[in-house]
């Protein structure tokens, strides 16, 4: 029996000893192999063989994982991009499978992220930006790439020789002497066909002006009522009431009514929550609907839009002896600040000019945020402010930095959907369109 056991244990131990050998035999062998794979490829690499390269290296990363190798695989994966032996897309990808490997590696987030930016692939760009920001990866160059993908554009080169904006991020066109109504989205509501169309407002709806008489249209175009005799200067419908200007003198036609409200005025407002400004003898009054003042306060000039607007989200800019200011829907004062002139409210920083005759920015409680600097400016809009500097109009954020170049005769304010009007020649604008809304 003890001898059968020893026999036992002995075979026991030469098949253990056997698979020892084994192991180590495989192990050495798959050493052997991983070395041969590593200096094929710095054999490949000093040959400018990088695609061949680049396969040797993804044989042995196979084998194990390894930063360093990745990196020298990366590297060839350049090499072969720059040599054009591989695409910027397959680069690309490979730097995507490093970076979802060891996502803390800022510098690849940055190599990953500009080459998408320099190729204009600007959505898996701003995939990839926010991909490292989920990572907890910043850096000043990601953010410079995040400038430039949220503020990059495409543009339409169909000219118009006038364009009005609406608060509504609705614009009035004017081009080949034809009237036409754009929406926010950059698509036609009304395409330029008409002799005349009245300025979009808040209320959708539109004074057009047919061969017989004037009509107010909806979006689907549905007469809502008809004027006669035809009118043909006007300003932006608001409460369903609408500015007409006769013979130098303002008045006010209510569509339900299907009459003239109020009359004789030297210039007015859209109405706005049942109210409008009114100017009469060289001051400006809020009135209501039955031509009744509101408030106290008068005013030597109220900002208006070009479409006629005075106020947005309860705020209005008038000008008293002090300067101008920031008011409420009722004319009281709703800070102190007090500036030269100022440009219109449209919900974010506003544009002011101070008595040095430099343009800056102020909120509405009457903080500089951006100091005067530029030699003329348009409040923010959807995050971005045209300003005008070295005698051309440019868009900056509210970082002050300049993210679309300043190479513009006319600019306007960006709707809500990213669609802005610029023009680089005088009387002449076209359409930008924002590819991404930064929130």
């Amino acid at each position: 029996m003890d001898k059968i056991r020893l026999v036992i244990i002995i075979g026991l131990c030469v098949l253990i000893g056997g698979c020892w050998i084994v192991y180590f035999r495989g192990v050495e062998k798959q050493r052997l192999e991983y070395e041969s794979y590593l200096q094929s490829a710095e054999e490949n690499m000093s040959r400018n063989l990088f695609q061949k390269a680049m396969e040797d290296y993804e044989k042995a990363l196979k084998m194990k994982e390894d930063q360093d190798i990745r990196k020298d695989w990366l590297k060839a994966a350049e090499n072969a991009s720059q040599d054009n032996a591989i695409t910027h897309k397959a680069y690309a990808d490979a730097l995507s499978k490093y970076c979802s490997i060891y996502p803390s590696e800022t510098e690849y987030w940055e190599k990953l992220v500009a080459l998408l930016v320099a190729d204009k692939s600007y959505g898996d760009a701003r995939k990839y930006y926010e991909r490292a920001v989920k990572e907890g990866v910043t850096s000043e160059k990601l953010e410079d790439y995040s400038d430039e993908i949220y503020y990059s554009f495409s543009n339409s080169r169909r000219g118009f020789t006038n364009v009005i904006y609406s608060t509504r991020g609705i614009y009035t066109v004017y081009g080949n002497e034809k009237w036409g109504i754009w929406g926010a989205d950059g698509e036609p509501i009304y395409d330029c066909e008409y002799s005349y169309i009245g300025p979009a407002g808040r209320d959708a709806l539109y004074f057009i002006n047919t061969e017989e008489d004037s009509r107010i249209y909806d979006g689907k175009s549905v007469v809502q009522s008809v004027i006669k005799p035809q009118e043909d200067v006007t300003k932006a419908i608001g409460d369903g009431i609408v500015p007409i200007c006769n013979k130098q003198k303002w008045k006010f036609y209510d569509i339900s009514q299907g009459k003239y409200i109020l009359s004789e005025y030297d210039d007015v407002s859209v109405f706005a929550n049942g109210k409008a400004v009114v100017k009469k003898n060289d001051k400006w009054n809020i009135v209501d609907k039955n031509g009744d003042k509101v408030g106290d306060a008068s005013f030597d000039d109220v900002v208006l839009l070009e479409n006629g607007e005075f106020i947005y989200d309860g705020i209005m800019i008038a000008k008293t002896a002090k300067g101008y200011g920031i008011y409420d829907a009722n004319g009281a004062e709703k800070t102190e600040f007090k500036a030269e002139q100022m440009d219109f409210y449209l919900g974010e920083w506003l544009a002011f000019k101070d008595k040095n005759g430099k343009w800056g920015f102020v909120d509405v409680n009457g903080e500089v945020q951006i100091k005067p600097e530029y030699e003329e400016a348009k409040s923010f809009s959807t995050g971005l402010a045209a300003v005008k500097k070295d005698g051309k109009w440019g868009f900056i954020n509210p970082k002050n930095k300049m993210v679309i170049d300043n190479i513009y005769l006319n600019a306007l304010y960006f709707s809500n959907k990213g669609i802005c009007f610029v023009g680089e020649t005088s009387g002449s604008y076209y359409m930008l369109k924002l590819r991404f809304i930064k929130k």
